[in-house]
């Protein structure tokens, strides 16, 4: 319904898939290092819940998506039509992006990772 939407406001969807969002990705001896301040007291403590489950790391998946809103510069863009697989087949509910200049949707295709940290980490520290 989302994708399908005829009025957009703004302009266009923003989408941030997870092959973008993998790409920002810390070890969790790096996390524990990174977050060893006041600010992200709560957010270690959580990560630290996370790494207990034999996670080796974290992804900063809408801290990518969040950062993007301020800074769209951190990934490069392409524009088009999403259109989602309504058959029942194995394939039902997947999106696929068709290139259109102008489309109603804009999907992240590469994120600049060190710049990524460097600004999420810029503004809490």
């Amino acid at each position: 319904m989302v994708f399908g939407a005829t009025t957009v406001r703004p302009r266009f969807h923003v989408l941030y898939g997870l092959d973008v969002t993998y790409e920002c990705q810390m070890k969790s001896d790096e996390v524990r290092k990174r977050f060893a301040t006041k600010s992200f007291d709560i957010v270690r403590e959580l990560a630290e819940v996370w790494f207990g489950k034999e996670k080796a790391g974290m992804t900063f998946h809408d801290p990518l998506a969040a950062a993007s809103i301020f800074k769209p510069e951190l990934c490069t863009y392409r524009d088009g039509k999403i259109v989602t697989d309504a058959n029942m087949g194995p394939l039902a509910g997947m999106t696929a992006l068709h290139p259109e200049e102008g489309g109603p949707h804009r999907v992240a295709e590469k994120v600049d990772a060190p710049a990524f940290f460097k600004e999420y980490f810029g503004v809490f520290t």
